[in-house]
C-alpha cells in the first residue's frame, strides 16, 4: 500500500511539474501568436502611411491647400509612425529567455509582454482605420 502510495504521489508532483511549465509555453505562445497576427498589420500600415503621405504632399502643393485636412493627414501619419515603432521597440526589447526559469517570473514577465504587444496592435489598428476613414 505504501508503495502504491508513494507511486501516487510522485506521479502527481511529475504532473504537476510538468503542468507548470505547459502554462507557461502555452503564455509564450500566446504572446507570440499575437505578435505574428499583428506583423502583417504592421505592414498595411506602412504602405498606407506613405500613401497618406503622398496625399500630403500633393495638397502642399495645390495653389491653395487644404491646410486642416493636411493637419489631419500629418497627425494620423504621426501616429501610424509611433505605432509601427512601438513593434519595433517590441520586438528589439523582447527577450524569450525571461520566458524560462522561474514559473513566476516568467509569467510575470509573459503576462507584461502580451499587455505590451496588445497595445501594439491597438496602435496599429486605430491608425490604419483612421487612414482609411480619412482616405474614404
Amino acid at each position: 500500500m505504501r508503495k502504491y502510495l508513494f507511486f501516487m504521489l510522485l506521479a502527481s508532483f511529475l504532473w504537476m511539474a510538468c503542468g507548470d511549465d505547459g502554462v507557461v509555453k502555452k503564455m509564450e505562445s500566446e504572446v507570440m501568436a499575437l505578435h505574428d497576427e499583428v506583423m502583417p498589420r504592421m505592414m498595411d500600415s506602412q504602405k498606407l502611411r506613405k500613401s497618406l503621405k503622398n496625399v500630403a504632399d500633393s495638397l502642399e502643393s495645390l495653389p491653395a491647400p487644404d491646410s486642416t485636412r493636411i493637419g489631419e493627414i500629418t497627425a494620423i501619419v504621426a501616429d501610424m509612425k509611433t505605432a509601427e515603432q512601438g513593434m519595433m521597440d517590441w520586438m528589439r526589447d523582447y527577450d524569450p529567455k525571461k520566458a524560462t526559469g522561474d514559473k513566476k517570473e516568467a509569467m510575470e514577465y509573459l503576462d507584461q509582454q502580451m499587455k505590451q504587444i496588445k497595445q501594439v496592435k491597438l496602435d496599429i489598428e486605430g491608425g490604419i482605420e483612421r487612414a482609411n476613414t480619412l482616405i474614404k
